[in-house]
């Protein structure tokens, strides 16, 4: 197989593959999300948000691997506004993840403060963290946020749900 990286500016996973699917003309975007159901095997995206401590900034990524329904909502072109939902329900069997559940995790561990948490998440960030609590999450800015690709085939769940500190995506 072939190993493609490529970066991207956008806000999130749905932004990243909302920009490329805008690259082809729109009578070739059905084909093109066929072609990204088939070969496309994740898209890490990462913001740079304040620490709790002032010591800087940490990462904070949302992580969508191709699972059957990532995929499923991808090929179909009505369905892409469900990625969100899609990312979060598959966060124990898949390790996706979205922001605000990573927000979430770094404001129970006490990385980040849930005034920053509540100002930088998509949706509410209560939600978030009651469900990340309510799942038994152990914790592991709308700055300049990346989105790059790289072959995820060697990813297990152990390493899917680790911090992430390099935005990628891969196909074959």
């Amino acid at each position: 197989g072939r190993l493609v990286i490529a970066k991207v500016r956008a806000s999130d996973t749905t932004a990243a593959i909302r920009n490329l699917l805008a690259n082809f003309s729109p009578d070739r975007q059905d084909s093109a999300r066929l072609q990204l159901g088939e070969l496309l095997r994740g898209v890490v995206a990462q913001r740079l948000v304040p620490r709790a401590d002032s010591r800087g900034r940490m990462v904070v990524a949302e992580v969508m691997l191709m699972t059957p329904g990532v995929r499923d909502v991808l090929t179909d072109a009505g369905r892409l506004s469900e990625l969100r939902n899609t990312l979060s329900e598959g966060r124990a069997q898949y390790g996706t993840q979205t922001f605000d559940q990573q927000l979430a995790d770094r404001v129970i561990g006490g990385q980040v403060s849930f005034d920053v948490a509540v100002t930088l998440a998509t949706n509410t960030i209560t939600n978030a963290v009651e469900s990340s609590i309510a799942n038994g999450s152990d914790v592991d800015a709308r700055d300049d946020i990346q989105v790059k690709a790289i072959d995820t085939s060697s990813v297990n769940a152990d390493t899917a749900s680790a911090p992430v500190l390099s935005s990628s995506l891969a196909t074959i």
